[in-house]
């Protein structure tokens, strides 16, 4: 009898936990998410990466993108919409950065996130500067210059044929590679460019 007893209660407890799992397995479904970029790393500074998030979910609603990039911090990029594509055009610095996207089922609320590293890399790699003219506007080109003291600061002067001086906005030196994107050219017109160090840090 004791037998039987026991044989009985192993069942029931079995059924129940079958039971709890069926009823609840449901509940941890979430858009399952992945996130891949245009490009591969590590991709030099200035160039333009597009991330592509490729999204599904067992569950009926509108799924929608969010995306977020940073370093050791994420910061929001673009805020909760349909497109599941993003342009990443990388801050004009070296280093690891991570792109993340946040993709949410707006009919249940659940959500599902991808985060995928990028290695962006110096243009400059010696004394001599690096000049740029293929980006994404024709008119703005990308200079680069090797890294300089964290004592001083850097511009760009960028002179036309006919003498016409500009010069980009100041930037303090910071130990690694010193990138702007000079604009205000002219159409087909060639014009020189020098980076110009100033002594001492902005304020």
């Amino acid at each position: 009898m004791n037998y039987t007893i026991t044989h009985r209660n192993y069942v029931l407890l079995f059924l129940g936990v079958a039971i709890t799992l069926a009823l609840t397995g449901t509940s941890f479904a979430t858009p399952v998410v992945s996130l891949a970029p245009s490009l591969a790393s590590p991709q030099p500074v200035g160039t333009v990466i597009t991330w592509t998030a490729t999204a599904s979910d067992t569950d009926q609603g509108t799924l929608m993108y969010s995306f977020y990039v940073g370093g050791q911090t994420l910061a929001l990029v673009r805020d909760y919409g349909y497109l599941n594509t993003f342009p990443w055009n990388p801050p004009l610095q070296e280093g690891n950065y991570q792109v993340q996207v946040i993709v949410r089922n707006n009919t249940t609320g659940k959500t599902g996130t991808a985060t995928q590293p990028m290695v962006v890399t110096a243009i400059a790699s010696s004394t001599n500067p690096v000049v740029i003219s293929t980006t994404a506007n024709p008119l703005v080109a990308l200079f680069s210059a090797a890294p300089c003291s964290t004592a001083d600061s850097m511009l760009v002067a960028f002179i036309s044929p006919t003498g016409v001086k500009q010069l980009t906005p100041m930037k303090t030196c910071n130990g690694l590679s010193m990138n702007f994107y000079v604009a205000g050219m002219l159409a087909n017109t060639k014009y020189s460019m020098t980076g110009v160090l100033v002594a001492g840090a902005l304020k």
